[in-house]
């Protein structure tokens, strides 16, 4: 069914008048069928582009395919005519279209009895015109006129108009339609080198690709080509990166790997962290489960510069505490430091049961501590010990248990201490 070409004629763009770059899901005057929906049609006559609705012609005021608005005015409507009997109503099918924000559909009501003289909307037809009179409105009341037609006008306009004149301009100034198209498979088919179009046997939006294949899925990637100056490129690309990670990782101490590697990646990719079963063994959980177990986020039990800690408790009821990261440039660090740290380190201590991440939404989940947190025994006011006494305590047993941690592939470094 496709002729040659058919790939440049889908990237044809559609100009007339004051309306150009338009391309799917519109077709027409250039753009053959199969390069957008069959109602969404566009003709240009004498730089002014037109697309007929329910067998209605509309001039195309404007088009913006970001928020998919169509701005259009009724081609046969004019300041004497707009009491004759003869104009279908404005319709659409809606599937396909709905009136755009600010725009809405109103019935013109005919010949109306005198008790609708003074009302909001009332205007009087000239003597050329079929009818007399005529009212703007769904009201009951003016169910009692002898016809109606049915228009599409800007919601400002409603109970402003009290002439023929003003009616003419509220039509003259047209109405937005926002039309309905499925805009994922053609952004998606756009991103793979692909080109959007519709399928008329199928109906349904296609995506043309450049080796000549089509269907409702983007374009495959393409494969690199086998040639020997292509291969030395790839080796070069792959090699050089890898041997200068590797004299900088040779220099480095495996205490500062994740650091460094953190460091000089700004944009880290913690779905792959969280992937790798040896870093990290704990249960991911989801923000319903997080927002469950501490009950809406309702019991605070510290805040540091990382974030806040709330105390909840698993369906099993074991109590735990939930560390929710900050919002920061260092969030994703933060996370990989905090989390690979509590997944592999001492017995004594606490120990990583779980962890939340969705975008920059971040959360982990240990073992509560019952005794309260290290700086509450720091600064415990009925103490008896002075301040030298508690450093000379601290530094002690800090020093036992640092002694412990040397055999761990990972050191650690707690920078939260506070005197």
């Amino acid at each position: 069914m496709l002729e040659l070409g058919f790939g440049q004629k889908l990237r044809y763009r559609f100009n007339c008048g004051n309306i150009t770059g338009i391309d799917y899901p519109f077709w027409g005057d250039g753009r053959p069928d199969g390069c957008g929906y069959p109602h969404l049609y566009l003709h240009c006559n004498k730089s002014q582009p037109t697309i007929d609705i329910m067998g209605v012609k509309y001039r195309v005021l404007d088009i913006d395919q970001n928020t998919q608005i169509l701005h259009i005015t009724r081609d046969d409507f004019s300041n004497d005519l707009l009491c004759s009997p003869t104009y279908p109503n404005t319709t659409f099918d809606s599937d396909q279209f709905e009136y755009a924000p600010d725009f809405e559909g109103v019935t013109l009501y005919y010949d109306c009895p005198p008790a609708v003289q003074g009302m909001a909307g009332y205007f009087n037809c000239t003597h050329q015109s079929t009818h007399k009179n005529g009212i703007i409105g769904n009201e009951p009341q003016t169910m009692g006129c002898n016809s109606s037609l049915r228009v599409g006008m800007r919601r400002s306009y409603f109970g402003v108009i009290w002439d023929l004149p003003k009616l003419a301009e509220a039509q003259k100034e047209g109405f937005g339609l926002k039309y309905k198209v499925d805009t994922w498979l053609c952004s998606n088919c756009t991103k793979s080198g692909g080109a959007c179009g519709y399928d008329m046997d199928s109906k349904q939006p296609t995506c043309y690709c450049a080796d000549g294949s089509s269907g409702q899925r983007p374009c495959p990637l393409r494969k690199v080509a086998e040639s020997s100056s292509n291969r030395n490129i790839v080796i070069v690309a792959v090699v050089l990166p890898l041997s200068i990670i590797f004299a900088i990782l040779h220099k480095r101490s495996d205490s500062s790997i994740i650091e460094m590697v953190i460091s000089e990646r700004e944009d880290v990719d913690v779905e792959e962290f969280i992937r790798n079963p040896t870093l990290l063994a704990p249960k991911r959980y989801t923000y319903s489960h997080v927002k469950r177990m501490t009950n809406l986020f309702t019991k605070v039990i510290g805040n540091g510069g990382y974030g806040c800690v709330y105390k909840g408790a698993l369906l099993d009821a074991r109590l735990v505490s939930v560390k929710v990261l900050n919002n920061s440039k260092r969030n994703a660090q933060d996370f990989i430091n905090e989390g690979s740290s509590m997944g592999r380190t001492h017995v004594n201590i606490v120990t990583l049961l779980g962890f939340y991440y969705e975008g920059t939404n971040r959360a982990l989940i240990s073992d509560y501590m019952h005794n309260g947190s290290l700086d509450k025994f720091i600064f415990k006011l009925e103490s008896s010990y002075n301040l030298l006494s508690r450093m000379e305590n601290i530094v002690r047993n800090f020093s036992l248990h640092c002694m412990r941690t040397r055999i761990l592939a990972l050191w650690l470094q707690h920078k939260d201490f506070a005197f």
